[in-house]
Order: C-alpha cells, then structure tokens, then sequence
C-alpha cells in the first residue's frame, strides 16, 4: 500500500504550494484532481504518515528559514482606511520590497477576474503568479511588506502566499464608507448601478472577517488590528508598535517620509480615474490629520446618498466592532 502512495506522489503528483502542512492538498496531474491528506491517510500505515509528517515539518521549517528574506508581512484592510499612507510610510525605507494591491489589480484589472467589468486589463496575472511572485526570494531586501484590501480574495483565501505575517487596519465605516462613496462621485460623475454594485463590494468587511477568522483560526497567528483613527491620533506609538508585533525593523522615516514615492506601483494607476483614489495619499508625509477643509455645506450637499450606503454601514458596524475588540491597546 505504502509502495502505491510513494508511486503516486513522486510519479503523478505536484504538491501545492500553501501554509503548513504541504501535504494537506496533493495534485495527481495525470488525473487533474486533489488529494487531500485525510485520504491519503487511509492509503498507508500510519507509520508512513507519521514519517510524512515529520519529513514535511522538517521541509517547512528550512524553507522559511532559507527564504531571502524571512520576515514578509501584509497588510489588509478597506478602501478609505490611511492604508495607502500606511504603505507609503513602509515605502519609505529602501530595504523593503514593498507590493501595492496585488490581489486587488488581478481581481478588479486581471485577465482572469470573476465577473464582466467595465475597467480595463491592467495586467495578465492570475491569483496563483501573484501568491508565486510573493513567495519569491528577494536578495538584498531585508523584509516584505504587501498592501492589500480582503476583498480582493473573495473565494481565494485558501491560495494565500505562505510566511507572511497577516495584519489587518480597520476604521469606523461610517467614515470609510462615506468617503469612498464620495471619492467615487466625484470620479466618475455618473455612478452607475454597476459602479456602485462595485463600491458596495468593496466596502462590505465581511471578507474582511472570514479572512481575519482564517488567519487566527485556521493559521494560528494572534490577531495583529489597529485602528485608522489611532493611527492618526498616535502615529510613533502605532507604528512603532506593529513593527514590534510584525518584526519589521522601525524607522523615523516611517513617521516623515518623502510624499509621491509610487515608483512601485502599476503606471496606469497614475492616470485618471484611479489615480483620484489616491490623490491625498500620495501627496501625503505624515499621517497627522488633512487641514484641508472636508468641503463646504454647498459642496456636501452635492452628495444625495442612497440608502442602500447606509444599509452597507449598517451591516459592516458589527465586524467592525468585534476587530476593533481584538486591535491594539494603548497606556
């Protein structure tokens, strides 16, 4: 029986690439279906599996430690949460390969993305190249540091790049939703039923939490949340605090830094209508609070806010109360 699995294994199969344990999932490629380890399991003694086991953590352990470099962390949040000023504050120390919204690019400009959409391709990277690009070896950097939003993995949590610390910046969404729904507005003049279908999506937190569950569930990592408004009132002690939590090294650069540093980025997202997104972002140093006045009463009232925004902040108050329970404590 032994002898049939290790035929199949080293024979037929590709084992994919994903969070400890590697053999949770095994790929037969001559009959193009998985295996899962409970399977397996019942092919072999339990002498063998327990030698698989023990091999496979083995395998794992060395892995990490070899990979260049070690620590690799990302960031997922909502739209409207600072996480664009968050990214270009890690941005700001040249020793990290930072990555903006990969899995949000593919999702939204991608060549295989899940639905008819009216934005264009962007690029020709599916789920899998992006977790395979994460996962590469970068020599001479001495961390990782992804920016994404949760809804960008919508039914694709199980592909997520393995060794990263997974982190999570939330903010009140009656203040994130609003503000997309008003960045969006102004954008694109008309918001269509589909735009707006779009901008509910990508507000809803629900991902948000079935991610934040997988994490601290399925891959045992202590919950690391904090909160956008605290990032603005508390800056050092916030941002020194997650480096300590994520073993990101800190740096003053990190409170000060120079604003437009995009070079990173997908050009086009430096073009109308995107780069409306991002604007304030991109020219921002710091993250102490816009003296930019929010707009007159005249200019606000231009906004007629449909219900169903308000039903979306309704829904996500909840998730956002529970992640704000788990997120950091301050003196």
């Amino acid at each position: 029986m032994s002898r049939y699995f290790t035929d199949r294994v080293t024979d037929h199969c590709d084992i994919i690439n994903q969070p400890f344990p590697f053999t949770t999932r095994v790929y037969e490629s001559s009959n193009k279906q998985f295996w899962s380890f409970a399977s397996i399991c019942k092919l072999v003694r339990p002498s063998v599996v327990l030698c698989i086991l023990s091999f496979e953590a083995i395998l794992n352990i060395n892995m990490l430690k070899s990979r260049n470099p070690s620590t690799r962390v990302i960031l997922w949040s909502q739209p409207r949460s600072r996480s664009t000023a968050f990214e270009l504050s890690m941005a700001s120390e040249p020793t990290f390969e930072v990555f903006h919204e990969p899995y949000v690019i593919v999702d939204l400009y991608g060549k295989d993305r899940k639905e008819p959409s009216i934005f264009p391709l962007l690029t020709t990277d599916n789920y899998a190249e992006v977790t395979q690009k994460l996962e590469m070896d970068f020599p001479g950097k001495s961390a990782i540091f992804v920016k994404d939003f949760a809804w960008g993995m919508r039914n694709t949590i199980s592909i997520l790049p393995s060794g990263y610390t997974h982190t999570f910046l939330i903010r009140d969404p009656e203040k994130s939703v609003i503000s997309h729904y008003k960045v969006n507005k102004r954008s694109y003049k008309d918001l269509t039923p589909d735009l707006l279908t779009d901008l509910i999506h990508q507000c809803d937190m629900k991902t948000t939490l079935e991610l934040y569950k997988y994490v601290t569930q399925e891959l045992h990592q202590k919950p690391i949340i904090f909160d956008a408004d605290d990032l603005v009132e508390r800056p050092r002690e916030v941002v020194e605090k997650y480096c300590a939590e994520t073993g990101l090294p800190f740096k003053e650069s990190m409170l000060h830094w120079e604003p437009g540093n995009t070079s990173f980025w997908n050009s086009r997202l430096s073009k109308p209508p995107f780069i409306n997104f991002f604007a304030d972002a991109i020219s921002s140093s710091s993250f102490l609070s816009s003296t930019k006045p929010s707009g007159s009463p005249k200019g606000d009232e231009m906004f007629d806010i449909p219900e169903v925004i308000f039903d979306l902040i309704k829904s996500n108050k909840p998730i956002y109360e529970e992640m704000k329970k788990a997120s950091f404590k301050y003196k």
